[in-house]
């Protein structure tokens, strides 16, 4: 038995080529990186984004020598500032993530990304904030909390009228809510049901529920990114058509088929997880086609519709637009400025979570809209 477990040993492991090969193997893969990154740091500072992450390290010997007979200071600033260069910039970096991504979310339907959820079909979700507890609908409103959110946007809504004012709470919903097939985890009863079953029983409460709107398309239209946190053109088109129903607003011009699509990269999620550019979306919009739209400077406004970049204010104006508007939204507001935007003539786009009576005051819109993706019910207040 003992010569028969010996000699199981593969006879390759004994052989000297192969030893010398794996030996050659693990130097290269331990020396090329290192050796790269020394390279890239003698041919001085990368690309501004490079330099943004880990600043080349500047050496300058005489004061380095000195540091170390001295305070050391020098010495203690230029060992931190190259231990984050090699740490930032190790060669090959970014192409090893790359690689240990492929193999773990390609061949083995798993991800350490924290942020980041499989879903079938290669669908990505988002996980943060607590979204996936509130999918699930843990932790749902207390009766006396969905009582204070009817009060606050009741009394918010008088208080827009008082003033000769429209105003609206609008909830996007998240891509869990219009797409559960594709979630890893049963849905539940949310948040954003509780708010609906209390507007049928106030009816004149100020808040619009996106989602009949949006399920009732969502097999015949891309309407959310599949690889972003985003929804797309054609979702924000049919918020903005409920939008202006519910404000008493002309509908926009033009019908939603036929489609317009466009192959893209991969979104936010795709990036986090390193491999944005091994993940393809779909970026469609409807058939109509928003009006020319300005910033304040008299420059074209181009929407930004995934990795969407946080704008704390944004002015766009519509010289054939009447009225004027202010919208206190988050990310998902981006893809509503070209549709929303072509209602009026000017309307004033705030990034913030916070209704804000003294920027009303300030802008002296005719109309306020709040729009705020689902999953911040999670931890916003009324």
């Amino acid at each position: 038995m003992a010569a028969l477990v010996a000699n199981t040993r593969p006879r390759v492991l004994d052989w000297r080529p192969y030893q010398y090969s794996l030996t050659i193997l693990f130097l290269v893969f331990s020396v090329t990186p290192l050796g790269l990154a020394v390279y890239h740091w003698g041919t001085g500072p990368g690309t501004r984004e490079e330099e943004a992450r880990a600043p080349t390290p500047q050496v300058d010997l005489a004061a380095l020598i000195q540091s170390l007979r001295g305070d050391g200071l020098e010495a203690t600033r230029f060992a931190e500032a190259a231990k984050k260069y090699f740490l930032e910039r190790y060669g090959l970096k970014d192409q090893f993530i790359r690689l240990h991504s492929l193999l773990e979310v390609k061949l083995f339907r798993t991800t350490e990304v924290p942020i980041v959820v499989l879903g079938k079909g290669d669908w990505l979700f988002y996980s943060g904030e607590r979204v996936l507890e509130y999918h699930q609908g843990q932790q749902p409103l207390r009766p006396e909390t969905v009582q204070s959110w009817v009060h606050t946007l009741t009394q918010r809504r008088a208080w827009h009228e008082q003033r000769k004012m429209r105003y609206l709470y609008v909830v996007a919903p998240n891509t869990h809510t219009i797409y559960p097939e594709f979630v890893p985890v049963p849905a539940g009863y949310t948040r954003l049901d509780q708010l609906s079953q209390a507007k049928a029983f106030a009816p004149s409460l100020p808040f619009v529920d996106l989602r009949p709107a949006l399920l009732a398309q969502k097999n015949r239209v891309p309407l959310y990114f599949k690889t972003d946190t985003h929804w797309g053109p054609t979702a924000a088109f049919l918020a903005a058509q409920l939008i202006a129903q519910q404000l008493g607003l002309p509908p926009l011009e033009g019908e939603l088929y036929p489609l317009r699509v466009y192959p893209t990269g991969g979104g936010d999620l795709a990036r986090a997880l390193g491999l944005q550019q091994d993940f393809t979306d779909l970026e469609a919009w409807p058939a109509a086609r928003p009006k020319p739209l300005f910033y304040e400077d008299g420059t074209r406004f181009h929407p930004q519709l995934t990795n969407v970049v946080v704008r704390d204010r944004v002015v766009v104006e519509n010289p054939s637009g009447h009225g004027t508007a202010l919208v206190f939204r988050d990310s998902y507001g981006e893809a509503l400025i070209p549709w929303i935007s072509s209602m009026f003539e000017k309307t004033v786009w705030i990034w913030t979570y916070q209704f804000s009576e003294q920027t009303v005051w300030r802008e002296k819109p005719d109309v306020v809209i709040e729009v705020l993706v689902e999953r911040v019910l999670m931890t916003v207040p009324p």
